[in-house]
């Protein structure tokens, strides 16, 4: 043995061969060593051994191994200490499993600590390539708790870091089934080598490994660059271990500085503390699997913190409590939609919930968030995420709040949930509204539609809500057993009061193109789960389900209650080949998902687009009035979802009329069961609608329209009008004013008098009412009097009657 210092009493020494370094034995008294620098073989500690003040215990073993021997025998119950400077340090590459730390070999107990002086001098405690900058342990060493361990709980600690200290060995492991391998975190960090992707935490046959934060301090892990490690993975014959993170603590996982570093959870690693998730620096998260992250009551938010942090969904489906940080989500390089379930059982400020400051991929078909939990995200600004889902719940704007889903984004508010505009502004980009799902609208707040068309079934609006349309396209607000009171705002476009649902029986989903065409023109739509349409007077009920198929080439007009036919180029077959076939094509209108067909060949005969792939149904008579549509495509693959289609309607299967369509190259979302699309579907006939209330304001600007055309007379009374003069006036088809309404002119720069209202009415049913409304001009009462003269409004001084005949 080479030496430094003197011999230190309790420290036994045995022989070993010429030019082999020697064994070292401590005794159950135990032994320090302080100042120390030794070379040593192999280490038995049947008591406790202190490696002190600068003092660094090497082994440059042969290739026949090394192995550390801590509390071996029953009755031992050893504690080996680095602290203060100290250094211990393995082979610098393993040979074998025996270049190992072992606990408890043959019934004993053992434990390591690693401790530190406060603000310790730079050249203390920093991990690097060369194995001497380690606190503890080389980078290919192991720490065992060894199956033959023994304790007098069903849990034994055998590691501490304490404050200012480093840990880093190649792996720590529990062999032991019946014996919880316990690591606690007093305030130091525990270093993950760049040098291997092997599991850092591995509990083998059925095992567990706990680490846990303790006095407050977190669960602190240091990724080092370069390469990919996991917290678990090893499984075999006898089961998989757990590796449990677990106290009242948070769970910090940072990256270094350098390449970025990646860490992967597996299905063994739960997380069970109290606190957060966090993660930080220059690093990536990823998973072998789904729900992987913490959730539910007994854990808190995940959180990445830097702005070089990553959470890869890498296709999978996580669900937390919050999602908070700086970072960015990505879904890797997966062609499969990830999941993000988010939960928020209780109202709380988005902020809280979903951070606005992370960043998301441009791609729609990336990630998408579905919010659970019953209580209402508070809005004051809304992430941009690709598309944000409400399940349960609902989302509130609050007072003063400017809303507005960002570019590219898709919100879509399921059946039983709500959108409360309390107050603020709320500008509907991309939202779908699924029939059952409510839209509250208070006195003051605005709902704005932008660009494209969009619909709105029974939103229950206060007097003096507002409902705006901005940019082209149409707004329809769909029937209502309450008429509507509010103000009614159309800058661009037109605003619609329609009928409720289609009554058709005949209906026609012709797929033109989807995103992988090639010049074969096979296997577009690989795979068609379902196809349903559905009444909003019973949002969880089809319209019908029971569907035979006709015989080849039966023309849509000759179609029998109940039939659907495909064209005969089309090859199908049953997606689920254990349910009964005697219905042909029934499964693709049960509104089960996984019960649909494969498409396995298109032939490329059909060149027009218009009549590519139709699907030509008919429903029976009587049923409820269709308000909505939903299509579920397969997810094996992107190349196969529908890029363009088109949903029809015919009261005889030969004259159809258009009632939704998805064009100019949208590609639809897809997920890991199956992609939803939610469409409204336009009325076909204008059999009447609730229309509006008295307490109704109307504004239409140059080149919009306002169109009640569809409204029954008599049901669409009209309490005020505002016009901005500065924009000009646009279309209202038809206007019935109610007595002692109100006028409002703004931005009005010259005399009112004898002033043309520039606005368009097709119709004006109860004209003489007019005498008994009042004129506001930039906010100021005038006592002017307005009149109708060859269908425009006129603004005349009070006394003077022009009668029109």
């Amino acid at each position: 043995m080479r030496q430094i210092c003197p011999l230190i009493f309790g420290v036994t020494l045995l022989a070993t061969p010429v030019g082999v370094a020697e064994s070292l034995v401590v005794g159950p008294e135990g032994a320090s060593v302080t100042g120390v620098t030794a070379e040593y073989e192999r280490m038995t500690l049947h008591g406790d051994y202190t490696i002190g003040t600068w003092a660094a215990i090497t082994n440059l073993s042969s290739s026949s191994g090394a192995r550390v021997d801590i509390g071996p025998d029953v009755g031992d119950d050893a504690t080996l200490t680095v602290t203060d400077g100290g250094q211990f340090v393995g082979a610098g590459e393993a040979q074998s499993s025996k270049d190992a730390l072992v606990i408890g070999q043959n019934g004993g107990r053992g434990k390591i600590v690693v401790s530190e002086v406060e603000n310790p001098p730079a050249r203390r405690n920093r991990p690097g390539w060369n194995y001497n900058n380690y606190t503890f342990g080389a980078m290919q060493w192991c720490v065992l708790l060894a199956p033959g361990a023994s304790t007098t709980s069903d849990t034994m600690d055998i590691l501490q870091i304490n404050p200012n200290a480093f840990f880093s060995v190649w792996v720590v492991s529990n062999q032991n089934t019946r014996v919880k391998a316990r690591l606690l975190f007093n305030g130091g960090t525990y270093y993950m080598h760049h040098r291997t992707s092997s599991p850092r935490f591995a509990a083998v046959k059925g095992s567990e490994i706990l680490l846990e934060g303790i006095n407050g301090n977190p669960v602190k892990i240091h990724r080092m660059s370069g390469g990919l490690a996991s917290f678990s993975g090893y499984s075999n014959a006898t089961g998989t271990g757990k590796v449990r993170f677990c106290g009242d603590c948070d769970v910090l996982i940072e990256g270094s500085g350098d390449i970025n570093p990646g860490v992967r959870l597996t299905s063994e690693c739960y997380f069970e503390q109290q606190g957060d998730l966090i993660l930080a620096g220059n690093l990536y998260l990823t998973g072998d699997g789904s729900n992987l992250l913490p959730y539910g009551s007994q854990t808190g938010s995940v959180v990445l913190r830097d702005a070089n942090t990553v959470l890869d969904m890498g296709g999978r489906n996580h669900q937390v409590n919050a999602l908070l940080g700086s970072g960015s989500v990505s879904n890797g390089s997966s062609s499969a939609c990830a999941k993000l379930t988010i939960s928020n059982a209780a109202d709380r400020a988005v902020s809280a919930w979903l951070s606005p400051a992370l960043k998301w991929p441009d791609s729609k078909m990336g990630i998408e968030c579905i919010k659970v939990g019953n209580g209402a995200v508070v809005a004051d600004a809304l992430p941009a995420v690709p598309k944000l889902t409400v399940a349960m719940g609902g989302i509130r704007v609050v007072d003063g709040a400017t809303v507005e889903t960002m570019k590219g984004q898709s919100l879509e508010f399921r059946p039983g949930t709500a959108l409360e505009i309390a107050g603020g502004t709320y500008t509907a980009t991309h939202t779908e509204l699924h029939p059952g799902a409510a839209v509250t609208i208070a006195n003051g707040a605005a709902y704005r539609v932008q660009t494209g068309d969009a619909a709105l079934v029974a939103p229950a609006v206060a007097a003096g809500g507002t409902i705006e349309k901005a940019g082209p396209g149409t707004l329809t607000l769909y029937d209502s057993s309450t008429p509507y009171p509010g103000v009614l705002r159309a800058l661009e476009g037109t605003i619609r009061l329609s009928a409720r649902g289609d009554t058709n029986d005949y209906w026609r989903l012709t797929i033109m193109q989807s995103s992988g065409r090639d010049a074969a023109a096979e296997q577009y739509v690989k795979q068609l789960e379902d196809i349903c349409l559905y009444s909003a007077t019973d949002t969880n009920k089809l319209v019908s389900t029971a569907f035979k198929e006709a015989a080849p080439g039966t023309a849509a007009a000759d179609l029998l209650e109940g039939q659907v036919t495909i064209p005969a180029n089309v090859v199908w077959t049953k997606t689920n080949s254990a349910q009964a076939d005697t219905d042909g094509l029934k499964y693709l209108f049960d509104g089960a998902r996984w019960s649909g067909f494969n498409f396995t060949s298109v032939e490329a005969k059909l060149e027009d687009p218009s009549t590519w792939l139709p699907i030509t149904f008919r429903y029976k008579k009587g049923h409820d009035p269709v308000d909505a549509f939903r299509m579920i495509i397969g997810w094996t693959s992107p190349n196969w979802n529908p890029q363009a289609w088109r949903l029809e309607s015919s009261p005889d299967g030969i004259s159809w009329a258009t009632r939704a369509e998805r064009l100019g190259g949208e590609v639809l979302a897809y997920d890991s069961v199956g992609c939803v699309c939610y469409d409204y579907v336009t009325g076909y006939a204008c059999a009447g609608s609730a229309g509006l209330a008295a307490t109704a304001v109307l504004r239409a600007d140059a080149g919009a329209t306002i169109d009640l055309s569809c409204v029954a007379e008599g049901l669409a009374p009209c309490g005020g009008l505002e016009v901005d003069c500065a924009r000009g006036g646009g279309t209202i088809t038809r206007f019935e004013p109610v007595a002692d309404g109100v006028l409002r002119l703004n931005n009005y720069l010259g005399n009112a008098t004898g002033f043309e209202v520039p606005l368009t009415f097709h119709a004006v049913v109860n004209a003489e009412n007019l005498k008994t409304w009042k004129l506001f001009v930039n906010g100021v009462e005038k006592s002017n009097r307005i009149s109708l003269q060859a269908g425009k409004l006129v603004v005349q001084p009070r006394g003077l009657i022009v009668n029109m005949r």
